[in-house]
């Protein structure tokens, strides 16, 4: 009974990190396969489960609609949803834009809010 008890504990937490289906196919339509891996990360999913992190996923995209950079903020801390986390995910956006703009040879759009947890608010870059 006891192992019976952590069974259903670890399915029940996995279950809690994973990204919906719809979530992952709208994902996976306009997401590059490595913006497409950190948005499904555990790291990133566990954060959409809970209230307080209000995780938000950015990307900035290349002319071709295929290259993009992609990263994340979300507060540890007790809090709703704020500008704060959309404007620290678009900070770092756009701080790591320089390295990959040199290191590829290609300029990238703006930063714009991919996601807000799992509801994606943009699907326009492929």
């Amino acid at each position: 009974m006891k192992y019976l008890g952590i069974a259903l504990i670890a399915v029940v937490v996995a279950g809690c990190s994973t990204v919906p289906v719809a979530v992952n196919e709208q994902a996976g339509r306009t997401l590059s396969p490595q913006c497409r891996d950190l948005f499904a990360s555990e790291n990133y999913q566990r954060k959409t489960q809970f209230y307080y992190a209000s995780p938000v996923f950015t990307i900035a995209v290349a002319e071709n609609k295929t290259d993009m950079i992609c990263s994340y903020a979300a507060q540890d801390y007790l809090s709703a949803y704020s500008e704060s986390n959309s404007s620290l995910a678009l900070d770092r956006c756009e701080a790591a834009k320089p390295v990959w703009v040199y290191q590829n040879k290609t300029e990238l759009g703006a930063c714009q809010v991919f996601a807000v947890g799992n509801k994606i608010m943009f699907e326009d870059a492929r």
